[in-house]
């Protein structure tokens, strides 16, 4: 009798666990704007051919969202989660910092090379895919050093983000 309550009690916990993986949102790595409209650095590209894969959804959100409209489920949105992606061509070598956002969003950005340069560029994100919205700044220098320090404003808002340079090489 006791060793029953005590795996069902190890049962009804690992449950929890699983539940609140599951069903409790991640929100790490963005960043809140004014209207709620969340954003965060996705990726970086360089050369001059960008592409990005949206990235697929937690089984957690994709349940979600699947059983947020439960009158209209079909199997194969129980068994597979949908994702897309974007890109860019540029003429010259180039490099592009990839935000993802919730929700529609325009942005006024600069990035700032370690020698002081500044580059500009503003612009809005694309439409929503599967509940989120891309956006590409794109900057016309691939600079090499290790951090990115770009400065962009989101809803009048201004952000300072220091992104890995995945053009860094290390010094031989």
């Amino acid at each position: 009798m006791k060793k029953s309550r005590f795996f069902l009690g190890i049962a009804a916990l690992a449950i929890l666990a699983v539940l609140l993986f599951v069903f409790v949102p991640s929100k790490q790595g963005w960043q809140w704007l004014p209207s709620g409209v969340r954003v965060r650095v996705f990726a970086v590209t360089t050369g001059t051919k960008h592409h990005i894969d949206f990235p697929t959804r937690s089984w957690g959100d994709h349940y979600r969202k699947v059983f947020s409209r439960p009158s209209s489920i079909h199997f194969s949105e129980l068994i597979s989660r949908p994702h897309g992606g974007t890109g860019a061509v540029t003429n010259s070598p180039s490099i592009v910092i990839w935000f993802q956002t919730d929700r529609f969003v325009s942005y006024d950005s600069t990035l700032i090379t370690a020698d002081g340069q500044r580059y500009r560029t503003s612009g809005a994100s694309g439409p929503t895919t599967d509940g989120y919205a891309y956006t590409g700044m794109q900057f016309p220098v691939v600079p090499a050093e290790k951090t990115l320090h770009l400065e962009a404003t989101f809803e009048g808002k201004l952000f300072r983000f220091e992104i890995d340079n995945p053009t860094y090489r290390l010094p031989h």
